[in-house]
């Protein structure tokens, strides 16, 4: 695999590797009872002091780790929510696991496998809709390559994958989750402020969104003078809602900025290729590279901020 995107955070393991070959992969963020795992980096820190590792559930990640101390066993998942997309192509004794839809096709016709057009699925984009603008079920644009459903995780024992079921979460009432959900955040934010030297950046906008992840900083022991608080002046509704809070809590707005490790066009379009190439339909690149570092942290509404206009009134 190419190592810019080996090091972007794309895997790719399959019945063609050697015995034992395979080696350890983590992209993106889990968060444990009492530890936070960041990157690459982070996950082999863990793997090295947890003889027993426990089941990564929360945050946004894939990961594939060695289940037994002689490398033969392995597991492949990702967060509880399948934020972090796995895709596999399991066929008689043939089989390819990888985070990317793309890398793995590219893949598979390497090996010579036939592969097909799974036409309703090709169609479903082709409906004007949020909702058809990412996968709607387990099935692919490839018949043969399907997505791993969110309750089910890979163990790969003697060869062969296995599709193992979750434990299942205990049931909270709608306040008891609640509550959860705050405390664990505002642990969490404590410890992630003293973790990235570049500083915490937070998007806070009109919508309830982003007010909502600033009411967890706000309950959590950041100093609002050290938080880089960003908001879109163009957006003028927006900026005044922001600019009323700004001004009640006394910090300031667009303060600071953060460190961007920015790449050519070329590799920001092979980012978006093997990241959303048929599998999310609108087109865009990212802004820098998708390599993790810690120097920073920024938080913001995302998907539903982006829907706004969809649910104003």
């Amino acid at each position: 695999m190419d190592k810019f995107l080996k090091d972007s955070g794309i895997f790719c393991i399959s019945s063609w590797d050697r015995v034992g070959g395979q080696s350890v992969h983590f992209n993106g963020i889990c968060y444990l009872e009492n530890c936070i795992i960041f990157g690459q980096e982070g996950f082999e820190k863990y793997l090295a002091e947890n003889i027993n590792v426990e089941s990564l559930v929360e945050g946004r990640f894939t990961a594939v780790y060695p289940l037994s101390s002689d490398f033969k066993d392995w597991c492949i998942c990702n967060d509880e929510t399948g934020q972090g997309l796995i895709f596999f192509y399991n066929y008689n004794e043939n089989w390819a696991v990888s985070n990317s839809f793309l890398y793995l096709v590219e893949f598979l016709n390497k090996k010579n496998v036939k592969l097909s057009f799974n036409i309703s699925s090709v169609m479903g984009f082709s409906a004007l809709h949020t909702t058809t603008q990412q996968p709607i079920s387990h099935s692919t644009l490839v018949s043969e390559v399907r997505l791993l459903p969110l309750n089910e995780i890979i163990h790969i024992k003697d060869l062969k994958l296995n599709f193992v079921k979750r434990a299942v979460k205990p049931k909270y009432s709608y306040e008891e989750g609640l509550v959860l959900f705050r405390d664990s955040w505002v642990n969490r934010l404590n410890a992630l402020s003293n973790c990235f030297s570049g500083g915490i950046h937070c998007d806070l906008t009109g919508g309830y969104d982003s007010r909502t992840i600033f009411g967890l900083v706000l309950s959590s022991d950041i100093d609002l003078k050290s938080l880089n608080v960003r908001s879109q002046i163009g957006k003028v509704e927006d900026f005044n809602v922001a600019t009323r809070i700004s001004d009640s809590y006394k910090f300031s707005l667009n303060s600071g900025h953060f460190s961007k490790k920015k790449v050519s066009n070329e590799k920001l379009f092979e980012l978006w290729r093997y990241g959303n190439l048929g599998i999310y339909f609108p087109v865009y690149f990212n802004a820098c590279s998708y390599s993790q570092s810690t120097d920073n942290i920024v938080m913001h509404g995302a998907g539903g901020e982006a829907l706004r206009d969809k649910y104003y009134n």
